[in-house]
């Protein structure tokens, strides 16, 4: 049943969780992106997640068109993250949410 499942393409992969604070990780953050009206979609996308420290994006709906899971081991490298998310072009908001705690 698993494999035909595989096969026909349903599930597409295998992942795990990861406690990133068990690896040093001390800063998790989820953060909202938008984009300005004129952005390029698929070019912003793209540029998210060539940043190692952005786990997961999301394309969303609502005022913010990405979300994503970010990790990074101390607030130092949060700030950078933050501010390489600002220099990409056809963004115009960041904002980041701290997680308190991950259940």
């Amino acid at each position: 049943m698993v494999r035909e499942l595989e096969q026909d393409g349903v599930i597409l992969k295998y992942t795990m969780k990861v406690d990133w604070r068990k690896l040093g990780y001390s800063s998790i953050f989820c953060i909202q992106i938008a984009t300005t009206p004129d952005a390029d979609i698929g070019g912003v996308g793209r540029s998210l997640r060539k940043i190692p420290s952005l786990k997961e994006v999301f394309y969303t709906t609502g005022d913010m068109s990405f979300s994503a899971y970010v990790v990074a081991r101390d607030t130092e490298e949060a700030t950078s993250t933050i501010q390489k998310l600002r220099e990409i072009p056809g963004v115009e908001r960041v904002v980041p949410h701290l997680v308190l705690k991950v259940f």
